[in-house]
């Protein structure tokens, strides 16, 4: 697992264990903190946290890869790639 992912998910924990033991302790059950957190992070956090980080990680990919072919005079950034002109539709170029 990537560093970005574990440290979003143990800061994601650290602010959902202090509301939560906040919202509990109005009804004298702060020991259910710890099943609060291991269920919500196992079970939707952890897989949703994982998507983020990796479309943010496939974006800025995608951005690198354009602006690269840009700076290196290419006329137009996506038509000498297959997977990124899949990609792209706003280009009149690549649908040719």
């Amino acid at each position: 697992m990537p560093i970005g992912v574990k440290i979003a998910c143990r800061l994601t924990s650290v602010v959902l264990a202090f509301r939560g033991s906040a919202q509990l302790h109005q009804f004298g059950a702060e020991i259910f903190v710890v099943y609060l957190i291991s269920i919500s992070v196992l079970r939707e956090l952890g897989i949703l946290l994982t998507a983020i980080i990796v479309a943010g990680r496939s974006g800025s990919a995608f951005t690198a890869a354009m602006g690269t072919m840009k700076m290196r005079g290419k006329s137009t950034p996506c038509a000498p790639s297959a997977s990124i002109r899949s990609l792209c539709l706003s280009c009149r170029a690549c649908w040719r």
